[in-house]
């Protein structure tokens, strides 16, 4: 075998690392064991294996991959997942309010380690995907990472250690200190929600709840109910719980566009759901090849998607001229699908599907507000023109906070706060690291990164 040549452009052969356990020496030669600006030379073993310590935050989707990716491509990791919940699934563990459902197709929104031919229809509801998760966590021995109900409290860069300092609280309130050499903060973005911030919430006599904390004691059969908001939750709630209350006021402050499911061509009618036949479920399961065009073909059409996105493109202008019609149409009444229609261009805003939503304002219980609400009473609401709506249970579709930080404090090299670094805007290296912050990593699927499809991951 030849010998390695340092200057050819090759990497070194491959070193077999030492065992050796005995702890490093302080040198014997006097001049050896002096301060050099804070480092001591010890005598140690060259190429000694010793075990990283990563902890991620979380074990929705992101943490489960995390959690796989390193115990089949890495060695030498000791991982530990806090997590918050007492289960798997993050947001779809959480939100369980009628209606939850993913827009993305299922087979687009799915592990490509572990794909599934047994979806049910085009687009899941809440609970079949959770248990697509948690089954997956079962399935490659997953849940041995994490520790559940352990919520990540704080983290501190110690410069001096190399380590990232972590206060954990245990179930039983009480708290400890982790150190681990990389920090994964795989929370994503769907986990920290908000009330509305409105005066006087503490007035209201009757039931209120946030769609990502539902309630499911309260019995909204015959009930005035109100809800805030028109983004994702709101479009899905809204016809979710319409058959069953007496009547509806959906308090609208901002237009959104409305449009027929994400990749409406593989989809139902007008981008509408359907159900899989067994016939077509056990030929995804017996011809891969088959199974793999099929998933190749929707996140094909769900990518033809951006360039609508190029306010100045044709495509684009012609796309607001078809959605503009589309939403009139479904809507059934011009005045309500003008307010609802923005000005702004497709994708400053998420584009939400919603059939469903449109189609639950042809229906005579429910009542379109075209206003902000600007307080809360005894009674009910205030709109922005002093008016009171009187209602029974209030349900605050207003989303998370959605800064680009994570729900427990960062600090990095110097005492550097994360959110105050940031400020209105994120900064980040490849969409994944953000200076002065070492060895600290967001998720891939949440804010200030890309989003990737988890079919991608």
């Amino acid at each position: 075998m030849n010998a390695w040549n340092p200057f050819a452009g090759q990497g070194p052969p491959d070193f077999d690392y030492a065992a050796f356990d005995k702890d490093p020496e302080i040198h014997n030669n006097p001049f050896y064991r002096q301060d050099f600006g804070g480092v001591k030379i010890t005598e140690d073993v060259i190429y000694k294996r010793r075990n990283l310590r990563v902890v991620a935050t979380g074990a929705g989707a992101a943490g489960l991959q995390v959690a796989y990716k390193f115990r089949k491509l890495l060695q030498d990791i000791d991982l530990v997942i806090y997590e918050k919940n007492d289960d798997v699934g993050g947001t779809w563990l959480e939100n369980k309010y009628p209606g939850c459902a993913c827009d993305i197709p299922s087979h687009t929104y799915q592990f490509y380690w572990n794909r599934n031919p047994d979806w049910s229809s085009f687009y899941s509801p809440a609970p079949e995907i959770l248990k697509y998760l948690q089954d997956t966590a079962e399935k490659f021995n997953l849940n041995k990472y994490i520790s559940f109900r352990h919520r990540v409290l704080d983290t501190k860069w110690d410069e001096v250690k190399g380590k990232w300092i972590c206060q954990i609280q245990r179930p039983d309130g009480t708290t400890f200190i982790d150190e681990a050499d990389i920090l994964l903060a795989t929370g994503g973005g769907l986990n920290k929600w908000r009330f509305p911030d409105i005066p006087g919430r503490d007035l209201f006599k009757g039931a209120m709840m946030h769609t990502a904390a539902w309630n499911t004691e309260v019995d909204l059969r015959d009930k005035v109910v109100a809800v805030i908001g028109s983004g994702s939750s709101a479009i899905q709630v809204v016809p979710g719980i319409q058959p069953e209350v007496k009547k509806l006021l959906n308090f609208v402050r901002s237009p959104v566009w409305l449009t027929p499911g994400f990749s409406a061509k593989n989809a139902g009618p007008e981008g509408s759901n359907f159900k899989y036949t067994e016939e077509q479920k056990e030929k995804f399961r017996n011809d891969p090849k088959a199974y793999e065009d099929y998933i190749r073909k929707i996140e094909e059409d769900l990518g033809s998607r951006f360039p609508m996105q190029h306010e100045t493109s044709d495509i684009s202008k012609e796309a607001k001229i078809n959605m503009k019609a589309y939403m009139r149409a479904k809507i059934g009444n011009d005045d309500i699908a003008d307010y609802l229609t923005p000005e702004f261009g497709l994708g400053c805003r998420r584009l939400s599907p919603g059939n469903e939503y449109m189609e639950a304002f042809t229906k005579g219980n429910v009542q379109l507000v075209k206003s902000s609400v600007t307080g809360f009473t005894k009674n009910g609401l205030l709109d922005d023109q002093g008016n009171e709506h009187k209602v029974d249970v209030i349900i605050c579709a207003t989303g998370f906070d959605t800064t680009f930080t994570p729900s427990f404090g960062v600090t990095g090299r110097d005492g550097i706060d994360m959110k105050a670094f940031y400020g209105d805007f994120p900064r980040s290296y490849l969409a994944v690291m953000t200076p002065h912050f070492p060895n600290f990593y967001r998720e891939c699927i949440s804010p200030p990164s890309r989003f990737i499809q988890l079919t991608r991951i």
